[in-house]
């Protein structure tokens, strides 16, 4: 199974006045390093707009901040839910990539669905820290 890069949403955004897939759409640099290093890879969005962006999703740009209530509404959406369990079965193995945030909202889904644990695994943290992690998954290894 290939595994899934969930990554977080981001305010860089490809200049476009319609709808293009997620991975054209955004591009700041975690975005552009996943792209570069994993061009073939399954990459999903946490989008604050949107909440779970499966690979492939088109969207049009936007401007919207992922904050704490909003990613507490997409973390108790049964949708939501559902949609990151469909992906954790359909791809084995979830890297969720974004700040802390992200890793609180995967743990949230965890806490609910113990059985994730094994499935979902962090590149979470400061700016620097999500860069190294992602590194050691391109690398090959798991942190």
């Amino acid at each position: 199974m290939t595994p899934l890069f969930l990554l977080s949403c981001s305010s860089v955004k490809t200049a476009s006045s319609g709808s293009l897939p997620i991975a054209e759409l955004y591009d700041g640099p975690i975005w552009r390093q996943a792209k570069r290093n994993l061009p073939h890879a399954k990459i999903a969005a946490l989008s604050a707009r949107h909440g779970i962006l499966e690979p492939g999703s088109e969207i049009e740009p936007y401007d919207q901040l992922m904050d704490e209530d909003r990613l507490l509404q997409i973390a108790n959406d049964p949708a939501q839910i559902a949609k990151l369990v469909e992906l954790a079965r359909e791809h084995g193995k979830i890297i969720i990539v974004g700040g802390e945030l992200y890793k609180l909202f995967a743990l949230s889904i965890v806490a609910r669905f113990p059985a994730l644990l094994e499935s979902i695994h962090f590149a979470c943290g400061s700016y620097l820290q999500q860069r190294h992690a992602l590194k050691c998954f391109f690398d090959g290894g798991t942190k």
